[in-house]
Formats: structure tokens, sequence, C-alpha cells
């Protein structure tokens, strides 16, 4: 009793609030955690358009519902035996009514499942009379008014339709409506006519036979059928509902049993690759258009799952499902993807994909032995195969290696191979007038060679000569200009199948360089040089030097000691130059007294000490004595910005029709500028002939 004035007391709370109305069903006010009421618009009389609207309270904690009021432009209401709320079905148990609604249409069905009807609720509205008021104003006149009063009015030919002994039969008989009454199919029995399934996925209502004493009754016009707890295996459950003249349900339970594992179709496992921890594939196993899933239809138990080898799986149905199924996979170690590529003439370099392992061997063919041998054991994705001979074929394989508890296992083996590239060549060039002769070391095993040239500081190579025989050595580029430098690159080849293989390219050597100028020397030993005086218009012929025994022995002990047969040319003189640059000291005053009447050679390398003409006299000396076309200059230097000019001596070598100019300078004097081999437009400050050079 308590409960039903709590229901009754909140049904009236929410019936005081304003209706908002959309779709099917929307929530109107929360009051508890156990209650909510919602708004339903049915369709009672099947047109398709919703004709009646319920305002109904939910009991979550009893799982009931309450009909508040209802409200339609129907004479006849039919109230639902359930409502659904998220998903759930909610009995209809009560009808509490409220101040704000009538329920007085003209018929209204009420079901079996309606326990409580609150008074004057259903078949009641609200109507008012005039009613007359007396009272007596502040002074005792007597004051007559009329006002509305309001009443609940029991409504005219209002019938009940239910079933008898019901609470919906009590409130009719009481309240004096005229009621008519339904049979009840409770009391039916029900035969069905397959008690026991198997299960499918989808939803099983079974076919049933419905009688009343003796009478059967006919599906779809005295009931109809619908089930629950009929998907998953176990028991589930018929329903019979009353329809026609019939109301009320029945019910009826049957079986669904567990489908069989040999039922179900599962996928073969794909083999797997070693990752170094248990190995749990993934199973397609599926029943009809239904996909099983792991530890919800069935377990996986496995064998050792890490090592490489083959794994037994025993998978045990649970569920829906009964039995076992026995299924097995391999687990191989992922295949290496490996290439060899050249990087020089003596180095292979090996690469591959890392993949799960504890190491990865490399082996070389070994022509001697007619077999692979080991070559190295890495952890690296790559090896370095160096010191190899030029254009040979290598063959190797890789393959990778786990360590496992009773056995080593061994990957799959990749064999690749790479030919070596010809050796780069070793350059040299020489500078000549209008023409550079370009020199390499011969390689017997190239094809020949190609020749690139770069002009006058440029950004790109280009080809400028292919030599289709690997004996010749030199070659020599023509009609260029004096005034031009040049660049020469030279790469060898080989042809081996449809492709050709080339070096690398060789160091790149310059033709404005010491070197290419000082190789095209022709050397022949001299023991004297010339002296020519340019301080005048014209250049005449001053004196000749001749150098004594004693400068050619002490040129030659300088040589002895500073020089050795491996040095270039260029590093020769740049030793001698320099040597003369920083070790000499400018002789004036008395120091010019001490060597008066000794030779530019003694002066300089004997007694360090001289002017222009001693320091440059004994670069020439030495110039000479190796062979070198030399003379000693007596000219001025100067600044061209000034004009100012003064005497000095430097030295000039003709090589292959090219002048070349050869300055000493003093470190201690004037800092440390020198000139070695350079054209006059690579210096400046030299004044020949009244002209600056």
């Amino acid at each position: 009793m308590k409960k039903l004035k709590r229901i009754l007391s909140l049904a009236f709370v929410l019936c005081a609030f304003a209706l908002s109305f959309c779709s099917v069903a929307f929530a109107y006010e929360d009051y508890s955690d156990s209650y909510i009421t919602y708004n339903y618009y049915e369709d009672c009389d099947g047109d398709g358009e919703d004709d009646v609207t319920f305002y109904v309270s939910f009991d979550r904690d009893d799982m009931t519902a309450a009909i508040l009021s209802y409200e339609s432009i129907e004479d006849s209401v039919v109230i639902p035996e359930s409502f659904e709320l998220d998903g759930e079905e909610y009995e209809v148990t009560s009808i509490l009514g409220g101040d704000e609604y009538n329920m007085e249409q003209s018929c209204v069905e009420i079901p079996h499942t309606v326990t409580y009807i609150a008074p004057q609720t259903v078949g009641y509205y609200w109507d008012y009379e005039f009613v007359e008021v007396r009272s007596e104003d502040e002074y005792g006149n007597e004051q007559i008014r009329w006002e509305y009063q309001y009443k609940l009015v029991a409504a005219e030919y209002f019938t009940v339709k239910c079933i008898e002994s019901t609470a919906a039969y009590s409130y009719a008989r009481e309240n004096g409506f005229s009621c008519e009454t339904f049979k009840t199919v409770s009391g039916a029995a029900i035969n069905l006519i397959q008690k026991d399934f198997v299960f499918t996925g989808r939803e099983i209502v079974p076919q049933v036979v419905v009688m009343m004493g003796e009478v059967s009754l006919v599906e779809n016009v005295d009931y109809y059928v619908s089930a629950n707890s009929n998907v998953a295996a176990g028991t589930g459950v018929v329903e019979v509902h009353g329809m026609g003249e019939y109301r009320g349900v029945c019910t009826a339970d049957f079986n669904i049993l567990p489908a069989a594992a040999e039922d179900v179709v599962i996928a073969e496992i794909a083999t797997q690759y070693y990752t170094g921890y248990e190995v749990h594939p993934d199973i397609d196993a599926r029943y009809g258009e239904l996909s099983l899933q792991k530890n919800h239809d069935y377990t996986a138990e496995y064998t050792p799952c890490v090592e490489p080898g083959k794994v037994k799986v025993t998978l045990t149905f649970c569920g829906n499902f009964a039995g076992k199924r026995e299924l097995s996979f391999n687990i191989k170690i992922e295949p290496l993807k490996v290439k060899a590529t050249v990087t020089s003439a003596d180095k292979v370099k090996l690469s591959w994909n890392e993949v799960p392992c504890d190491e990865y061997r490399v082996y070389v063919y070994s022509s001697s032995k007619k077999k692979y041998v080991g070559l190295a054991r890495t952890t690296d994705g790559e090896y370095y195969h160096t010191g190899r001979k030029q254009l040979t074929t290598y063959k190797y394989i890789v393959r990778t290696v786990i360590y496992g508890k009773k056995t080593n296992y061994l990957g799959d083996k990749v064999a690749v191979s790479a030919t070596t590239e010809p050796t780069a060549p070793k350059i040299s060039l020489v500078t000549k007038n209008k023409a550079v002769t370009v020199k390499w070391n011969k390689n017997t095993k190239a094809d020949g060679y190609q020749i690139y040239r770069m002009d006058n500081w440029g950004y790109e190579y280009k080809k400028v000569k292919t030599i289709r025989d690997n004996t010749v050595t030199s070659w020599t580029n023509k009609g260029l200009s004096n005034d031009e430098d040049y660049f020469y690159v030279v790469r060898a080849y080989k042809k081996v199948g449809n492709k050709n293989i080339y070096s690398d390219l060789s160091v790149q050597k310059f033709s404005g360089s010491s070197e290419s100028r000082l190789n095209g020397a022709s050397l022949k030993s001299k023991t004297s040089f010339n002296v020519y005086n340019a301080q005048g218009k014209k250049t005449y012929l001053a004196w000749t030097t001749t150098l004594s025994k004693n400068d050619i022995k002490i040129l030659k002990n300088f040589a002895k000691k500073h020089f050795t047969d491996k040095m270039s040319r260029e590093e020769v003189l740049r030793i001698t130059l320099e040597w003369i640059n920083r070790n000499v000291t400018y002789a004036s005053g008395k120091l010019w007294d001490e060597i008066q009447g000794k030779s530019y050679v003694e002066a300089i390398f004997v007694e360090k000490k001289g002017q222009c003409v001693q320091y440059n006299g004994a670069m020439a000396a030495m110039l000479s004595y190796l062979g070198y076309s030399t003379r000693l200059i007596q000219g001025y230097r100067g600044s061209v910005s000034t004009g100012k000019t003064w005497q000095h001596f430097w030295v000039e070598t003709v090589i292959n029709g090219n002048t070349y100019v050869f300055e000493t300078g003093n470190y201690g004097k004037d800092g440390s500028w020198s000139y070695f081999c350079s054209k006059y437009s690579e210096t400046s400050g030299y004044v020949k002939n009244g002209k600056f050079m």
C-alpha cells in the first residue's frame, strides 16, 4: 500500500508539467534513479498514423510501467501490455491517472497485466457547472456571485474491454461501465511440433498447436506466436498471444542445442614467421554467416610455438558450440632479400632486410675449394667485403641463424653475386702550348677508357674522348686556348654481358696546375743560365751565369738532404722555393759585404744571406741543374695604383712554349708572398720594358 501511494504521488506531480511531443518516445522528466517518464505515440487502428499518446512512468527497479494518462483522437483506445525503453520491455501493471487529462473515450481495452486502476481515471473526464456562492460584505450585506466548479464525471455509454476476473473487469463493474469480455489463452495447452533445435545464429520460433480444451485455435486468427531467449544455446520460450476473441498469454519451453564443432568451417592457418615470442595467429572460424570469436565461442591451446617448426592447436568450443578441433601451422624464419652493390673496385656491399633472428651468416664462394666458405657473422643488416680484385665476379650466400633450446635453426640460403668495377686510373697532365696531354696507367683488364673535360672552371664534365684500346695510356687534347684552364678526369670501362661496368672517376687534374705545367718539360741538366735586362724599352742579354764545380756540389748536397726518388717534379721545386723563402736573411750593410764575390748558390744555400738577385739566382741555378730552360730577369716591381717601382730580379722558365714565373720572395723581409710556376696573368707587380705584365 505504501508503494501504491508513492506511485500515485509521483504520477500527480509528473502530470503537472506541460508535455512536449516528438517521434515515437521521448523523456519527459527524471525524478529519481528509479523512475522516468516517457511519452509514447501508438497507432491503434493500424492505419499507419499515430492516433493515441500515452504518458508513461517507468519503474526501473521492478521493470514495470504505469499509465499516467492518454490522449486520442479516436473513440477507442487499446492499452498495450508493455512498453520498450532502452531495448528492454516494461510490463504495464497500473493506470494511475491525473488531474490534467481526461480518459473518456467510448471504449478502452485494458490488458490482463494491469493489476491496479486508480479510482475515477479510466472513463472519467473533468466537467464544470455554475454554482451560486453567497457571502456578506463588510457592512453585512448579502453578496451573490456565480463560479465555475469542476468535477469528475463518468462518461456515458463507456465500455471496458477486458478479460474476466481481472482488475479491469472489477473496475468496470464498480463504476457501472459496460464491459465486453474476451476469452483467455492463459489456460491453453501448447503442443510443440519440434522441441529440440540446433543453434543457427538466428532467431528460432517453433511451430505450435494450441488447444482450448478440445478446440484447436487458429494461428493469426485466435493467436499469434513470438519467442524469447530464442537465439543462443539454452532454453527458449515460445509465447502464444491471444487475438480476435482471445487475450492473454501462455508459454512453453523448447531447447536450443549447441552446434557441433564438425560443422564449423575453419580456414587453413597460413605459415607464420618467427618473432622470438609465442605466435598465436588469428583463426578464421565460421558457422554459416557467423564469425566465431576466440574466448567467446572457443578457446585455443597451443603446443610450443616460439621456435621454427610445426605447431598444433586444439580448439575447445563453448557457449553456442560443442566439441573440439585439431589444427596446425608452421613457423618459419622470415626470408631475406639480399642485395649486392659494388661500391668501388675493391669493395662489395651486401645488404638485406633485418628480420627477427640471432645472427646473419655470410659465405663467399672459393674457386680454389670449389665451395662456399664462411666469411662473416654479424647482427647488422649489411656487410662490406673489402680488399677485392678489380673486374672479378664474387658469389655470396647469406642466411639467418636462430639459437634454439636444443638445436640451431638456419634460414633459407639467399644467393647473390656482384662483379667489381675496374680500378680508377691514376692520371697526370702535361700542359703544352694550346694543348694538354692526358696520361694514365694501363689497365689490361679493362676494355678502354673515357676522358672527360670541364672548361675554365665550369660546372660539369663532358666526355671528350673514348679510347677503345686498353694498351693506350695517353691522349693529347689539341686546339685549346692558352688563356683558359681545363680540368680532366678519366675512367676505365669493361663490357660485361650487354652493359658496361665503369670504374670510379680518377682524381681530378687541372691543366693550370704546377704539376701539369712541370710534367711537360723535357729535362736536360744545364751548367749555366742567362740573365736578361728588361729595365729599358727592350730586353737584352746582360750576362751569363755559369755554375762552378762548387756550385754543383752544393746543389747536389741540398738535393740529397731534401729530395727523395719518389718526389714529383713539383714537390722538388716547391721544397727548394719554400726553403729559400723561409731560411734566407735579407742582406744589407755588413751582411751584404759578407757575401760580396760569392756565387748565388753559395750565398743562399751556404751563407743563407742575400737579396733578390741571390734569392732568385739560386732558384734559377737549381732549375738549370735539374734540367729546366731557365733565365733570370732584371726588371722592376711596383704598384699599378701608385706607379712607384723598384729594381727586382725574378726567374722565368719556358716549358712547351709557355713562360712561367718563379719568385722566391723573402719571408723575413716583406712577407710570405711568392710565385710558383705561374703565368704572368696569375701574378702582379712585375714591370718589363716599362709595362706591367
